[in-house]
């Protein structure tokens, strides 16, 4: 907890002592005299639950305003935006219009109150509920124009299959509930201003208000619990819904639905027509507030900063970060965290297919079968896709660009803390665009892996049901049938091998690594050079077992070549001229030794220098590479012995070599001219300050953490 400080005495200060440290602004938390500067998060209660808020806007947006990126950017907006015409507007709207602009640039925050979670979740099931029936349309269009005799695809008509979500009860009970319980958010808005009480009144004018009410929205005025004045509108659905819009919708329904939907449609619109919310604005303490809610009894605000937002248990790991130059802090509680992320990406798009096939009879006892495999799939789905968390906070500061730091949040299924990484310093390679390095966790890797064979095996289940209906014509159960034959027995074969390579022969630390650091390599229709960046893609994996890694990759190996050679038989007419086997689609392989390592790569044509995929190992690590030099650079880096090491997960994004890569693969374009390549110039300079994002992700006394830095410099001028 953040706790009141009293010059390090034991005794307990006089109530008069004590009074005096409560007063706002004055040192009443742990972040003393800087509790001022964080805005709505010193005036917000403890039990909020979501908030963002920026911290000395408007000292940041000076710094901004003085350099010449924004100079740069600011002329090329004046000179492409025509002034606002507001000859035809109000005088009032003209001066409020003049008011929201001068808002600009000072302090604001966004705040969701007690009950923001709750209304996330909601949110989220209607996501799911949407995109099901979304999949659903779209396949009982698809399912119909496949039975016999329509054969039209969608053009069965849209009515036939949303007359068949009309006639599901379940469904419209589904779709009733999600009204039912949907409210909006309990959400405030905070601008801190100079002359907050007549700007706001600028803003929201009498004549505005007397228009709100002429149109039967009621405005009273609201005293909060704490004493705090503000206006308050009432907003009644039914108003925005009324009844003769209810019944054009309902009468519009098919006219032979069942009357069982018809009630539940009625009721449907009945509870929507029910909701009631309210919005409100006032001032607090120089901020102008605007809230909003099912009603308003979240619109409470804390007496001082030691009983605010500030001082819940969270915000006290920020503390430390508090003389930094903040201009931003964040705080998201667990339960509204875990009813942002969504456990079940895949599943409900899946049952809106199911559910259309179960309602076609052409495809029903295949939609049957499938519902099954469903249920399944979703269990495993969860258990791949669902989190722990806690409170999460941030801070964002200014120094040497843009740097933060977040506590808690979402804990990170992928990877395990406390273990060194012994690749992070390839990170650092000249020309890294993209690298990440982390430890893998065995126990998510399983997790997903059986999310994949499980979603994999609905499909196959899937497909198997279709043919089995007919979908394949009289050719289809014979296709089925070589496919289970020959192809799916070689696709077992290949994946259980991958899955030993995996399991068996390598160990936990992975990095994957993009650089631009290749030449481009002779390429039709592309000019090669060392002047022109080509990428490079390299996944560095740890060796656990390097016999296992042999046998693995023998078995995919002499699979793969097989079926190469057969097609090659097929495709070649036999084989060889001059007798011997027939030709293969694979070409051969070559093997080097350098480092201690050895590389195999194909030997073929169109692969040669930063273009010739390779494998390359030695007993402790495995590259797999898109480049022979490039496998070959991180080889002799993993010779030298680790510097300085950490653990958790690093990363890094160097936006700066986005514009190079971008210029790069322009000036290649066939059909450039000097016009395009000036406006694509133009252009790359507004990303051009923005350069090398890295992070971390690790776990220290039992907290998550994030730490994030991005290299940001002014831009010197365009011309």
């Amino acid at each position: 907890m953040l706790a009141l400080t009293h010059c390090g005495k034991k005794e307990e200060a006089a109530p008069e002592a004590q009074a005096k440290a409560t007063t706002a602004g004055e040192a009443s938390t742990a972040f003393g005299d800087k509790a001022g500067l964080l805005g709505g998060a010193a005036i917000l209660p403890s039990d909020t639950e979501f908030y963002l808020g920026s911290v000395q806007l408007k000292k940041h947006n000076e710094a901004i305003k003085a350099s010449n990126w924004w100079k740069n950017v600011s002329a090329l907006i004046e000179d492409k935006t025509p002034a606002a015409d507001t000859s035809n507007s109000s005088p009032e709207a003209v001066e409020s219009l003049n008011t929201l602009k001068q808002l600009w640039g000072d302090d604001f925050f966004i705040a969701g109150a007690a009950g923001f979670s709750e209304s996330v979740g909601i949110l989220r099931d209607f996501n799911r509920f949407y995109n099901e029936m979304n999949f659903r349309a779209l396949m009982a269009g698809g399912t119909a124009g496949l039975q016999p005799g329509m054969g039209g695809g969608m053009a069965a008509g849209p009515l036939m299959y949303l007359q068949a979500i009309l006639n599901d009860p379940a469904t419209l009970e589904r779709a009733g509930l999600l009204v039912k319980n949907i409210e909006i958010f309990p959400l405030m808005i905070g601008i801190k201003a100079d002359d907050a009480e007549q700007k706001l009144a600028k803003l929201i004018p009498a004549k505005a208000i007397a228009e709100l009410e002429a149109k039967k929205i009621k405005v009273t005025d609201h005293k909060t619990a704490d004493g705090h004045s503000f206006k308050a509108a009432l907003i009644d659905v039914s108003l925005l819904i009324d009844e003769e819009m209810q019944k054009s919708s309902l009468d519009q329904l098919p006219p032979d639905i069942s009357e069982e939907s018809r009630k539940m449609m009625e009721k449907l619109f009945a509870d929507l027509r029910s909701k009631k919310m309210h919005v409100a604005w006032g001032v607090v303490q120089g901020q102008i507030i605007f809230a909003s809610g099912k009603n308003l009894d979240h619109l409470k605000f804390a007496a001082d900063p030691a009983s605010s937002l500030l001082a819940s248990p969270a915000m006290e790991k920020i503390v430390p970060h508090k003389d930094k130059d903040l201009f931003a802090i964040s705080f998201l509680n667990e339960k509204s965290m875990l009813a942002l992320h969504d456990d079940q990406p895949i599943v409900p798009m899946l049952r809106g297919v199911v559910s259309a096939m179960k309602g076609n009879a052409m495809f029903g006892e295949a939609g049957n079968v499938l519902s099954a495999q469903l249920d399944e799939l979703a269990t495993v789905e969860k258990t791949a896709f669902g989190h722990q968390a806690t409170d999460a906070v941030g801070a964002f500061w200014w120094e040497k660009g843009m740097q933060g730091v977040s506590y808690g949040g979402l804990t990170p299924k992928f990877l395990v803390s406390g273990k060194p990484l012994n690749y992070a310093g390839l990170l650092d390679q000249d020309k890294t665009l993209f690298g990440i390095t982390y430890h893998g966790n065995p126990q998510f890797n399983m997790e997903l892996r059986a999310w994949l064979e499980k979603l994999f095996g609905v499909v196959y289940v899937g497909a198997k049901e279709l043919i089995k209906a007919g979908v394949a014509g009289a050719q289809g159960q014979q296709q089925a049938a070589m496919f289970d034959m020959l192809i799916l027995p070689t696709f077992q074969k290949v994946y259980a091998a991958d899955k030993d390579i995996v399991d068996k022969g390598l160990g936990a630390e992975t990095a994957i690594l993009i650089d631009l650091a290749g030449v481009t390599p002779p390429l039709p229709g592309v000019a090669a050079g060392e002047d022109q960046p080509f990428p490079r893609i390299t996944t560095v994996s740890e060796v656990k077992s390097r016999a296992e890694v042999a046998k693995g990759w023998t078995t995919i190996n002499d699979t793969l070549t097989g079926i190469a050679a057969m097609l090659g038989a097929n495709a070649g007419g036999g084989a060889a001229p001059g007798g011997g086997a027939p030709p293969s689609l694979i070409p051969p392989l070559e093997s080097t030794e350098k480092d201690g390592f050895t590389t195999w790569s194909y030997q073929f044509e169109l692969l040669s220098g930063d273009l010739t995929p390779n494998s390359t190992l030695n007993d402790k690590h495995l590259i797999l590479s898109t480049s022979k030099g490039a496998a070959e650079g991180i080889a002799a880096s993993l010779a030298k012995p680790v510097a300085d090491s950490v653990d958790g997960c690093v990363w890094k994004l160097d936006l700066g070599l986005v514009s190079e890569l971008v210029e790069g693969v322009s000036a290649n374009t066939p059909n450039q001219t000097p016009e395009k390549a000036a406006q694509l110039k133009q252009a790359l300079q507004w990303i051009k300050p923005f350069k090398s994002m890295q992070g971390r992700v690790f776990e220290k006394d039992g907290v998550w953490q994030n730490t994030f830095e991005w290299d940001i410099s002014d831009s010197v001028s365009i011309d």
